[in-house]
């Protein structure tokens, strides 16, 4: 049994011992290894020190606890509640588990484990009258308004009203359907979902709450707002303390949320009444349970000592009346807690005078009659099969608006009955609840079926259930789906079901799917890849993917997807996260472009497949995401009340851009697809029956599956739409999507589809051998006891050397400052991103140049106005969230930069904190490290930051020899400092992953040439931008916000060259320590080159050849990235459609090819819905960069 404390609170005056009564057990053994007595053995830290030093398994865990010697001076005692023979008091501690808030309610323990309980049910309001409502604050004025927490309290709670901490989250959650009053509702209902043995919805409600609790903390002006934004900081930390995976990093940051917003509101007052006495009492009491947390429970780190020794808010009185904070009732019947919260809007009026009117009460009680009448005709016998009929779907989605309508009438009498007197008021509910039970059958059929807007009828032209695209099974999919196609024709629809939705498991998969273990099907362990695994130990961390880009590297791509997939793989990872073909880039100032290669559909489109081929090869199945034009983190998701922003693109924009890479990723194989959150001209990605089935499966020809991005499905028909499996629970599926199929709303081929498409993906890549680890093997919770699997392979060290150096690109290099060609004497280091950040532990949520993950956390809670644009706490090797991962290490610059003096015996200064540093006029060099951080959840709020640019300006100000160097997640722009006479050298060193500081040790001493090129343009102002900023809402109260991508495909370089506007760094530029030339261009075009439309495997075929020399006229060894720029007619000036990359002696000279096939010289015909090649002239351009261009040519497109 896992353990349970009290606590008794005795030392700051809150309760004297008479209190409570509490008989203090005599001490137990807590250990039967060492058999020592010890304070508590929590599930937290569930090793006691002396078995951790004699190396033996602590059994602690599973038997009682020992108790503190008499005279324990803390200021929080532990008491036993663990024998049946003591009741629990009510103040129970913070760390009890389900199984003592059983024990409280005087449970037997052993039979809750293992019997299911039944969900709660909904309660008839007690004829007793309501008491009116405690009053807020000194004005008089309650919190919540009066009627509808009256109406709530008594569906909820058998009329109780007595003042108590449920009653008051009860009603916080209930006021109205705003981010705050959302954010208490989900926190409750995922507590509930606990108790209930749920945990899966109990996530899901979890994650809304914090979402939710996001757009609470920017509304903090509002008196109850706060309250709300208080009470959801609690019962999240409430949450992980009860969740078995609960973590101790992650509810004490909720708590410290929680205690500034209180300390904000409520500025140390300690004399409060009515309602605020409650909430700041249970503040009181969580306070007092997290400093001794922290005292004796944690290794305590200086922030820890002073958060523990800090006073503490008190309100005026104390009563144990307030405190049922755990509390297995902290909501009514779930599923109706939502019906009712979704139809108080609808109610709004109630305090009108017509409110309770005769005509009103007339037409609500004609209503209830025709319901009445009709529930059992249509109820009784209904035929679930013959839903696809269309008169038959008419009659479901009657009924359907029916149930939406019963529940509407049950809270319209409860008010009125509120407002009445307590014999109507039971009489109300209870004829209501009648409605709802005669119309049971139909809560299924609301889900499934949505039910119709007020005032609609369902017309009998209604459209049929889209048909989805069958996997066929072509190509290098055929044996695969032979083999998946027999296995899944073993299994029940239950079991096929199963597989495509995600479950809970004991690893920290970012989601596993169902398992069939009659079949021997073990399930899928589905993780986050951006630079490598995360929150794992024992793994590498790979260059980014804008890094990898600026390498232009096929060859270094593959392997880098190889190497990483081989370390996906040890760990148990079926399906990483990646690689990412969305966003592109639209906006420089997207927060997860540094996830992508480059802004260029072309580039992107060949790296993504050289990963995806890598990484399939290596045995895991590539994701490729995000479909499609996932462009902002702004509003990317439905905001609780307002819409996920809806990106308005035309056909033509959406395929020869947007689409264009995750062509190449389907051509290379890739296994599964995820869809995005945000919509696409107005209906979600995950959802849009045209993008999946339409373009992707049906154009496109993909034959794996797509899988959800997390919790962005919205209903059942997503299934019908084109999506295969969800992620990370059940979300509409699970039950609902056998029932769907039962009644008709999915077809049963769809569901066998979704899971043949799975588990073909499963075969293509060899997973179904035995050498294959079980899921999620390697991915364990790191702050619990568990093996090591080392999943680093020795034969990856040269990519990861080799990919961080060619990342870099040089910008500047004036009197070819570098390389350092002597020994240096003297070296100045100045900057926050020279050295290694302060924290490097457990799983990394955010970039390493931030202090911490739990800090970081902060700013998902909004305790921080913004996200900093650069991260000051140490260097950069990743960008932040989904795609970042914990290197093994991180080889700062400056460490790198003190091997070298050691050996040359260089005086090396540093100074990384000043703004403005003094510096040593004998320097012979002076190195500024500055960075700019991007990450998911944010779009970033400029392309500059003043303080990196003044120190930049400082140093340069007093040393001659400037060189800077930025770790950059994207564009960062230099015109602030870049013709500054003393800033010689500048270095885009972007996100090279964990030897960055070799990489770039190289490249100073010219062990190594530069060879990158930037994947992207550097504007001189960020008005140069075709688009600059993400879309927002057009008003506070726009609940649908619109993106029209009227740019079109004229993006980046290509409204550069289209405007006419002079860069500052153009697309694909980057120096060298050699130099290049360019001769003998050859065009050859093939005869299947002639005007035409094209489609499908045609659209590969090579139908011109271009080649030119290249020439190293310098003096070292260099690789050039000799690229290929098409100028198709009615199109932008110049399109990238090839690059080679060569390495070259001095002198050496090489014949680069370029290959062009028909979709290269193809546009999108939006008439004939097919690529097409135009009649006309097509330019050629070949060059060091899309400006730099050394050689041009043409051919001309005819008709035959």
């Amino acid at each position: 049994m896992h353990q349970s404390t009290a606590i008794k609170l005795h030392r700051q005056g809150i309760m004297a011992d008479s209190d409570v009564t509490i008989s203090k057990p005599r001490g137990q053994k807590s250990c039967l290894n060492c058999k020592n007595r010890k304070i508590a053995c929590d599930r937290l830290m569930p090793v006691c020190s002396s078995c951790k030093r004699r190396k033996k398994i602590c059994s602690g865990y599973d038997y009682n606890l020992s108790w503190p010697r008499d005279g324990d001076e803390r200021r929080a005692m532990t008491v036993q509640v663990r024998s049946q023979k003591y009741r629990a008091n009510t103040f129970a501690f913070l760390n009890t588990s389900n199984v003592d808030v059983m024990l409280y309610y005087e449970t037997n323990s052993q039979d809750s484990l293992t019997n299911n309980n039944k969900k709660m049910s909904v309660w008839i309001p007690s004829p007793t009258r309501s008491p009116q409502l405690p009053r807020f604050g000194s004005n008089k004025r309650p919190i919540y308004d009066t009627e509808i927490s009256s109406a709530v309290r008594l569906i909820t709670s058998r009329g109780d009203l007595r003042q108590d901490v449920c009653g008051l989250l009860r009603r916080m959650a209930l006021t109205d359907n705003g981010v705050s009053s959302l954010a208490v509702r989900y926190a409750m209902n995922a507590i509930s979902y606990l108790y209930l043995r749920m945990p899966d919805e109990a996530m899901m409600h979890q994650m809304r709450a914090v979402s939710a609790l996001q757009g609470a903390i920017d509304r903090i002006v509002d008196p109850r707002c706060r309250a709300q934004a208080i009470a959801a900081s609690l019962l999240l930390s409430l949450y992980e303390v009860l969740c078995p995976s609960g973590k101790t990093t992650v509810w004490s940051v909720h708590f410290d949320g929680c205690m500034t917003i209180v300390k904000s509101s409520y500025h140390g007052r300690r004399e409060t009444d009515g309602e605020n006495t409650v909430l700041l009492d249970w503040v009181f009491y969580h306070n007092v349970l997290y400093k001794f947390s922290l005292q004796h429970w944690q290794k305590r780190t200086p922030e820890m000592v002073a958060i523990a020794q800090r006073d503490m808010l008190i309100a005026k009185v104390v009563s144990l009346d307030h405190f049922h904070t755990i509390h297995s009732t902290l909501g009514c019947s779930l599923e109706l807690l939502e019906f009712l919260s979704q139809a108080i809007d609808l109610i709004k009026d109630r305090d009108d005078p017509d409110y309770l009117s005769k005509s009103h009460s007339h037409a609500i009680y004609n209503l209830e009659g025709q319901i009445r009448d009709m529930s059992q005709q249509l109820c009784s016998g209904i035929d679930r099969e013959d839903y696809h009929v269309v008169g038959s779907r008419k009659r479901y989605l009657t009924i359907a608006r029916m149930y939406q309508l019963a529940v509407l009438i049950y809270l319209d009498r409860v008010v009125r009955g509120s407002l009445a007197d307590s014999r109507l008021s039971r009489t109300s509910a209870e004829e209501a609840l009648g409605l709802l039970s005669n119309l049971g059958f139909c809560a299924s059929l609301f889900l499934a079926a949505a039910a119709l807007p007020p005032g609609t009828v369902a017309a009998e032209d209604a459209p049929q259930i889209p048909l989805t695209q069958q996997g066929k099974g072509n190509g290098q999919w055929a044996y695969a789906y032979r083999r998946a196609e027999k296995l899944v024709q073993q299994m029940t629809i239950e079991e096929r079901a199963n597989i495509t939705r995600g479950y809970r498991s004991d690893n920290v998969c970012a989601g596993n799917t169902g398992s069939v273990p009659r079949l021997g099907w073990p399930g899928m362990c589905v993780h986050d890849a951006g630079n490598g695994v995360r929150a794992t130990d024992m793994v590498n961390s790979y260059p980014s993917g804008i890094h990898v880009g600026a390498s232009w590297d096929r060859n270094l791509t593959y392997e880098r997807g190889f190497y990483m997939g081989k370390e996906f793989k040890v760990k148990g990872v079926n399906v990483p996260l990646g690689p990412n073909a969305g966003p592109l880039g639209r906006t420089p100032l997207g927060g997860r472009n540094w996830e992508g290669f480059s802004v260029d559909p072309y580039l992107s489109g060949q790296l993504n497949a050289e990963t995806i081929i890598g990484m399939q090869e290596a045995g895991v199945i590539a994701n490729i995401k995000h479909f499609i034009a996932n462009e902002q983190e702004t509003l990317r998701r439905p905001y609780f009340g307002v819409e996920a922003v809806s990106a308005n693109i035309d056909d033509k924009t959406l395929h020869e851009y947007y689409l264009w890479p995750f062509m190449d990723s389907v051509h290379a194989g890739v296994g599964s697809v995820m869809c995005s959150y945000n919509r696409i001209n107005g209906t979600y990605g995950c959802k849009n029956d045209k993008l999946m089935n339409g373009i992707l499966k049906t154009e496109l020809g993909f034959e794996g599956f797509v899988m959800l991005d997390w919790d962005a499905q919205h209903d059942i028909q997503s299934a019908n739409a084109g999506l295969d499996m969800v992620m990370p629970l059940g979300g509409s599926w699970g039950k609902n999507l056998t029932d769907a199929i039962a009644n008709g709303t999915v077809p049963e081929d769809r569901v066998t589809d979704m899971a043949t498409r799975i588990i073909a993906a499963w075969y293509l890549v060899g997973q179904d051998g035995d050498k294959f680890p079980i899921p999620g093997i390697g991915l364990k919770e790191l702050t619990q006891p568990h093996e090591q699997v080392d999943a680093r392979d020795p034969a990856s060290e040269p990519v990861l050397l080799e990919g961080a150096i060619a990342g870099h690109v040089l910008v500047k290099n004036d009197n070819n400052a570098l390389p350092f060609r002597n020994k240096l004497a003297m070296i100045s280091v100045f900057g926050y991103d020279a050295t290694i950040p302060r924290t490097k532990n457990t799983d990394l949520l955010f970039s390493h140049g931030y202090t911490s993950s739990p800090e970081m956390e902060n700013v998902a809670l909004g305790h921080e106005a913004h996200f900093d644009q650069a991260a000051r706490g140490g260097t950069i090797v990743t960008g932040g969230r989904a795609g970042a991962n914990s290197p093994a290490y991180i080889d700062d610059p400056l460490s790198a930069i003190q091997r070298r003096a050691r050996k040359d015996g260089t005086w090396v200064n540093w100074d990384l904190d000043s703004f403005n540093p003094d510096v040593n006029a004998a320097s012979d060099a002076c190195l500024v490290f500055i960075n700019a951080i991007a990450t998911e959840g944010w779009d970033r709020e400029g392309l500059h930051d003043d303080f990196s640019d003044g120190l930049v300006k400082n140093v340069a100000s007093k040393c001659a020899n400037t060189i800077v160097v930025i770790h950059a997640a994207g564009v960062r722009l230099v015109d602030q400092w870049i013709e500054h006479p003393n800033i010689t050298a500048t270095i885009i060193a972007h996100l090279p992953g964990q030897d960055s500081g070799r990489a770039l040790l190289k490249l100073l001493y010219g062990e190594a040439n530069f060879s990158g090129k930037l994947p992207y343009t550097i504007a001189k102002n960020e008005s140069d931008y075709s688009v600059y900023a993400p879309c927002t809402r057009s008003s506070g109260d726009d609940t649908d916000p619109q993106c029209d991508f009227t740019e079109g495909v004229y993006l980046d370089y290509r409204a550069f060259d289209a405007k006419d506007i002079a860069p500052r760094f153009e697309f694909g530029y980057g120096l060298s320590y050699t130099t290049f030339g360019y001769s003998s261009l050859s065009i050859r075009a093939s005869k299947s080159l002639h005007s035409s439309k094209w489609s499908g495997d045609s659209l590969w075929q090579h139908v011109a050849t271009v080649t030119a020399t290249i020439t190293n006229s310098g003096s070292v060894s260099g690789s050039e990235v000799a690229q290929l720029y098409l100028g198709i007619p009615n199109s932008p000036p110049k399109q990238l459609r090839g690059f080679n990359k060569i390495l070259l002696s001095p002198q050496e000279s090489e014949t680069v090819r370029f290959e062009l096939t028909k979709r290269d010289f193809s546009v999108w015909d939006v008439v004939s819905q097919s690529w097409v090649i135009q009649e006309g002239e097509y330019k050629i351009f070949v060059g060091a960069s899309s400006r730099d261009i050394r050689l041009t040519g043409s051919l001309r497109v005819t008709s035959d």
